[in-house]
């Protein structure tokens, strides 16, 4: 056959290819590695050197050094991707604003952002442990709850009981039901090798952007259509309790005093009306057994259940959601905020810690609990 034949088919591949790399490089923008384009574009973009992460510095807050100087507060931020948010310049996010706003106010503090895309309390626990004495904060602020509602659901709402499918984190990293994102499960191994076993047409394609996207967009209508839970089981909420307590725990073994915040969302149970398609379909993708309603609940739920962990273990509760809560225009989906929503948490925050910092400066300064 002569080339002539193959044109219909040499201009869909062009097509394809041509949108395989905008969507790459649209990802790249918002700090995701691909295929093409592994470095974020965002990172750097403030003064070179100044922000973190580096291999000296893991956080992606103000670099300092090891060595806290006396009479500063180490402030370190357990979160997800809500407070690591790779979409803006290190500068722009509100762990780095909140440490700005409170030097302003005259407070001697560092925040340590130790924050990753996809982490959980779970995740928190390790990382506390390992870089903890090193940096030894004062005070560890949690603020977790979308990526553990993505690794609890299986175990508790799978019609399989404890054979529960894997999970997914928020941008679709694969974890254990229930186990920490950053720990390898039983099993992983095999399905490794497995992995490495296929062939190789058929990873490369699977890598793409492309079929990622195709993937979340037809998984998240699909989803919609299920019988999907309305409520969090009370069992998950005791797991989601244990979890803060591990987190706790961990602070406490560090010389750290523990600070839970409430989280906060742009359309909480009493906001009316129903969530934007856009936003609920983006839960969907990473979680099949929860409703937008056992969202919206369950984060009333769990910041319920923060109230009951603060006053049963002396522990100061923020009630960031109270403040920014229903608040739309700072969200740019459920959970993640837009530029204006990182200086409103940040200022917000800063309200709420002063108690906090005040009570530390007038005779906590050993920083236990």
């Amino acid at each position: 056959m002569k080339l002539r034949h193959y044109t219909l088919v040499l201009w869909i591949a062009l097509f394809l290819v041509l949108g395989e790399v905008g969507l790459e490089w649209r990802a790249n923008r918002r700090g995701y590695s691909s295929i093409l384009f592994s470095q974020p574009t965002t990172e750097g973009a403030a003064t070179a050197g100044e922000y973190g992460p580096t291999e000296e510095f893991p956080f992606r807050s103000r670099v300092v050094p090891v060595a806290k100087p006396a009479g500063t507060t180490r402030i370190w931020i357990a979160s997800a991707s809500y407070a690591e948010d790779k979409r803006f310049p290190a500068s722009e996010i509100f762990p780095v604003l909140l440490e700005d706003e409170l030097r302003a106010r005259g407070h001697d503090v560092q925040v340590l952002n130790a924050s990753k895309d996809g982490y959980s309390f779970a995740s928190a626990v390790p990382m506390l442990r390992e870089l903890g004495p090193e940096w030894r904060p004062d005070v560890v602020l949690l603020y977790h709850l979308t990526n553990d509602l993505d690794e609890l659901a299986p175990r508790f709402l799978s019609v399989q009981g404890g054979g529960a499918p894997n999970a997914r984190t928020e941008h679709g990293e694969a974890s254990a039901a229930g186990a920490p994102a950053n720990e390898v499960g039983e099993g992983d191994e095999e399905v490794a090798r497995t992995e490495r076993e296929r062939p190789w047409p058929s990873r490369l394609i699977e890598a793409t952007t492309a079929y990622a996207q195709a993937k979340n967009q037809f998984k998240a209508r699909l989803v919609g259509l299920r019988i999907l839970a309305d409520e969090l089981p009370p069992e998950l909420v005791d797991a989601l309790d244990e979890r803060v307590m591990a987190c706790a725990d961990a602070a406490r073994a560090i010389g750290a005093r523990t600070v839970l915040c409430r989280f906060a969302c742009s359309y909480p149970a009493a906001l009316p009306g129903r969530m934007p398609a856009d936003y609920r379909n983006n839960l969907y993708r990473y979680n099949s057994y929860l409703s937008e309603r056992a969202w919206r609940s369950g984060v009333a739920t769990f910041n319920d259940r923060l109230l009951e962990i603060g006053a049963r273990e002396g522990l100061p509760v923020l009630d960031l959601s109270s403040r920014v809560a229903g608040r739309t225009a700072l969200f740019r989906d459920f959970c993640h905020l837009k530029e204006a929503g990182h200086v409103e948490v940040a200022k917000q925050l800063a309200d709420l810690l002063e108690p906090v910092l005040a009570e530390r400066d007038g005779g906590s300064q050993g920083g236990g609990e």
